[in-house]
């Protein structure tokens, strides 16, 4: 499933750098692609190596040991680079100490559109936010009763048609904020349980896609598109590489992925200020996402390992999605009855 992030984050950098392709912004598909898949591999991770009630503490402090290196060194070269270039645009307008700390705590990122518009030191990195929050959630709710955990699935699914169709905002609850996209990560957790509800997930986007192209009002409002399009490309993609088998090659890409993700908005604010070709930024970004990966990405990683060899729980000591993933996925809280 690496190259395929790789592809993702590429697209991501495609629609900053290049724009819209027929209308359509493929980074914001891309991004639903990376929910999905995060929703996967956080099943597969918790099963693995902490399924235990004990094991909480550790699963955050692995979380934050694969997002906080890389970012935090991008985070400090941003703000040197616009000290040295003395770049500038709309999301570093109000940038100051109490801003730098709020973009490096990185969760409140998630919430950038309440006071954080014009301070967003690595703008694709709002995505960030929302993936902590749906880690810090996560495990609770897998911890639920069946029941509950319909129960959330669906309110999320209400949220998301409101949005959906303009009756609250459709960018921030329909793609931005963790109530109307649960189900999208929700979506992901059940294909690594090879459960059936992706099929009505994708059954539902597929219907969506069709009302779109029949509402024009609909089709035009922020994202709608691009989000149900995510979805129906994100399920089939994620269902068919959870089955193929881990490789070496798979995981380079995937590991240059984070780095491109990352890097690309600091090299097209570079490139801009000096009037150069937007045709290096892919370029020049992977080659920068291999530096940032082998020096800070790589030690960070040992850092997880050790994490995982220490719980209790651990099975499993590298790789995920790979073929042998358990029929019946049990988690910790599932015990108490």
């Amino acid at each position: 499933m690496g190259t395929y992030r790789l592809l993702l984050a590429l697209c991501v950098l495609y629609s900053h750098v290049f724009g819209q392709i027929a209308g359509w912004n493929i980074g914001v598909v891309a991004v639903i692609s990376f929910f999905i898949i995060s929703g996967y591999v956080m099943s597969l991770l918790i099963v693995r190596h902490y399924p235990d009630r004990n094991d909480l503490l550790r699963f955050y402090a692995d979380r934050s040991a694969r997002l906080f290196p890389q970012f935090l060194a991008y985070l400090a070269l941003t703000l040197l680079a616009m000290k040295l270039v003395g770049f500038t645009d709309v999301f570093l307008r109000d940038v100051g100490p109490i801003q730098i700390a709020l973009n490096a705590l990185m969760l409140p990122l998630g919430f950038y559109m309440f006071g954080l518009e014009h301070a967003l030191i690595i703008p694709p990195a709002w995505s960030l936010g929302l993936e902590v929050t749906f880690y810090i959630v996560f495990p609770f709710f897998l911890g639920l009763q069946r029941g509950a955990k319909v129960m959330a699935i669906a309110a999320s699914v209400v949220v998301f048609c409101a949005a959906f169709a303009g009756f609250i905002d459709t960018d921030w609850f329909g793609y931005r904020l963790l109530p109307g996209l649960f189900f999208i990560f929700a979506t992901g957790s059940a294909l690594a349980q090879r459960k059936w509800p992706p099929a009505l997930t994708l059954s539902f986007a597929c219907g969506a896609m069709l009302l779109l192209l029949f509402l024009p009002n609909m089709y035009t409002k922020l994202y709608n598109k691009e989000v149900v399009a995510g979805i129906i490309v994100g399920i089939p993609a994620v269902y068919l590489l959870g089955r193929i088998p881990f490789s070496s090659f798979d995981e380079l890409m995937g590991n240059l992925s984070y780095g491109v993700f990352l890097n690309h908005f600091l090299l097209l604010r570079v490139i801009n200020h000096f009037d150069g070709s937007r045709m290096l930024v892919p370029l020049l970004s992977l080659g920068l996402a291999w530096i940032s990966y082998a020096l800070i990405e790589r030690p960070a990683l040992q850092l997880r390992r050790n994490l995982r060899r220490s719980s209790r729980g651990s099975r499993i000591d590298r790789g995920y999605g790979n073929s042998n993933v358990p029929e019946k996925v049990m988690i910790w809280p599932d015990t108490t009855g």
